[in-house]
């Protein structure tokens, strides 16, 4: 970590990132935690948990806010409107991810959740979707050795019995 923290107010992710573990920032903010475009950042509420950064759009420039979805919102520990601390923090490759279903799921295979989580970042006790057939999954990842970022070319996956 760079130690440069910015505080953002928090509101709902665009449409188009839920369920991806992306947050959004103005330019200022991110120029502020020395952070740049598909960085990784740590956001923080009551809990840490990790996002890959990106800009918000223009008409939301310089409103000070950063854009996180219910399950990195939930992940945080942090609700809407409340203010959160983010700094960039260096990219890790996640070798080992176990996860749990959190209901019950498809036969879904251990390369099926490897290719859909690609680039998503984790930590321990995070809640994760997996998109399937329109729908999605819910885990909660167990155990993530070292907390980083899922590669489809190097994290190993492991189902937990739910």
């Amino acid at each position: 970590m760079n130690g440069l923290v910015a505080t953002l107010k928090v509101e709902d992710a665009y449409t188009r990132d839920i369920g991806k573990g992306i947050v959004r920032m103005d330019y200022d903010s991110m120029y502020s935690i020395n952070a740049r475009t598909g960085d990784i950042v740590e956001i923080k509420g009551s809990r840490k948990t990790l996002a890959v950064c990106l800009p918000v759009y223009p008409s939301d420039d310089g409103k000070g806010i950063l854009r996180a979805d219910y399950l990195s919102r939930h992940n945080a520990g942090i609700s809407r409107g409340d203010n959160l601390s983010v700094q960039k923090t260096r990219k890790v490759i996640t070798e080992h991810v176990t996860v749990k279903p959190q209901e019950p799921i498809p036969p879904v295979t251990e390369l099926y959740l490897k290719d859909a989580l690609d680039g998503v970042p984790v930590t321990h006790d995070d809640k994760i979707t997996l998109p399937y057939f329109g729908k999605l999954l819910l885990f909660q990842v167990v155990e993530a050795i070292p907390v980083g970022v899922i590669s489809n070319e190097k994290t190993k996956f492991s189902i937990a019995k739910s």
